[in-house]
């Protein structure tokens, strides 16, 4: 069967006689191969959640991962396939998590997919140790391998990787930035990693983290979810962040031209860092905005991506239905590879006290340079799995 971009109905044959349950008649169920998403979900009542399962067939295994009641994800096969598959069990495709006390690697065939920070990651020699930071992601890799993010960029130590942080905000009368840690105002520390759950198709990282005022304490309490699905073509991130102010008085959130979801490119990307430095970033929203008039627009999706080596890698976040001031402003910087998604910009906001506020995103990395048409499709059908 050839997949041409659009959606093929095919049917699954479910070879009960491999398997052990009551049931002994063939199901038939449907599966919708899609050339451009990698992941969807079935519906299969009728199959022991504590066991691993896959859809085999001559050319290759599709793994399943149980998600919760019928519902099971597989990661379908980009390469053509016959339309006839067995449930067998056992599946020998784990998305890997590798551990020590200060970070957590998530592999697919042992290829490093993204490293969280646990413990306070330290700056380069040299630099001030103010810039200390934990929860947060560096290095995200495509799925070719390549790095996308820097950790302590130089010029710009205080943006890690992707993180999320508030720049310009007022409490009890007195400015606090949990972004600019230089300022000395205020920074996130992780408080706790509650869960780490891995399969054979996702993982996920559930972690604790405290926004703090360094006059004041900790203010917001943010409970961090991020949803990991290595792929072939993209390198899948759902991001999930919840805010709660947890003191007694409203946190003002200002009218300010940055902050919120940050994420920051490589070195090779950096005219500041001229050990590393390559060529500059470009940009690409789905409005078909660049580089030069992207800034502060309201994308749904917005690309940062540039050479690495003779190839050319990036990645896109992808703003969320029901999140605070949809499409949310991007913040895209003309000279540094940076861009954040920035509710604030036009539009402040207050956190009041224990009320949350949950902003979801989803990220995909890449290699070679963004697809409009492949970013429209993927924006249109990935939330389905979230």
């Amino acid at each position: 069967m050839k997949c041409n971009g659009d959606a093929y109905l095919i049917l699954l044959i479910l070879n009960i006689s491999t398997i052990t349950w009551s049931c002994q008649e063939r199901q038939p169920i449907h599966l919708k191969p899609d050339k451009l998403v990698e992941f969807q979900i079935l519906d299969l009542p009728s199959v022991p959640i504590k066991q691993s399962w896959w859809l085999h067939d001559p050319e290759g295994d599709l793994p399943l991962q149980h998600l919760s009641g019928n519902h099971w994800l597989v990661r379908t096969n980009p390469k053509d396939t016959t339309s006839v598959f067995t449930l067998e069990s056992g599946s020998d495709e784990p998305v890997q998590v590798f551990r020590d006390d200060s970070l957590i690697t998530i592999a697919r065939h042992d290829q490093p997919v993204i490293t969280y920070h646990i413990l306070p990651s330290m700056p380069p020699a040299g630099k001030p140790s103010y810039y200390q930071r934990s929860g947060f992601i560096h290095p995200a890799f495509t799925p070719g391998g390549q790095i996308i993010t820097d950790g302590f960029p130089e010029d710009h130590e205080h943006q890690h990787g992707w993180f999320y942080a508030l720049t310009r905000t007022h409490f009890r009368d007195s400015i606090i930035d949990f972004w600019n840690q230089q300022s000395g105002l205020g920074t996130v520390v992780l408080r706790s990693l509650d869960s780490v759950i891995s399969g054979p198709v996702k993982a996920d990282i559930y972690a604790t983290l405290d926004h703090i005022s360094t006059q004041f304490g900790p203010i917001l309490e943010e409970k961090f979810h991020l949803q990991v699905l290595p792929g072939t073509r993209y390198n899948v991130f759902y991001w999930e962040t919840t805010l709660t102010n947890t003191t007694s008085d409203t946190l003002f959130v200002n009218d300010y031209l940055y902050g919120g979801m940050g994420m920051r490119g490589p070195a090779a990307w950096n005219v500041a860092d001229t050990l590393h430095f390559e060529s500059r970033a470009r940009a690409l929203t789905n409005e078909g905005k660049v580089l030069e008039d992207a800034n502060h627009t309201h994308p749904v999706w917005a690309a940062m991506y540039g050479t690495l080596g003779h190839n050319f890698a990036g990645w896109a976040i992808i703003d969320q239905k029901g999140n605070l001031n949809y499409p949310q402003p991007v913040r895209v910087h003309p000279e540094m590879p940076y861009f954040s998604k920035s509710p604030m910009v036009g539009h402040p906001y207050y956190l009041a006290p224990h009320v949350p506020m949950t902003l979801r995103y989803i990220l995909v990395t890449y290699d070679g340079e963004p697809d409009p048409d492949q970013l429209n499709a993927l924006t249109a059908r990935l939330p389905d799995l979230f």
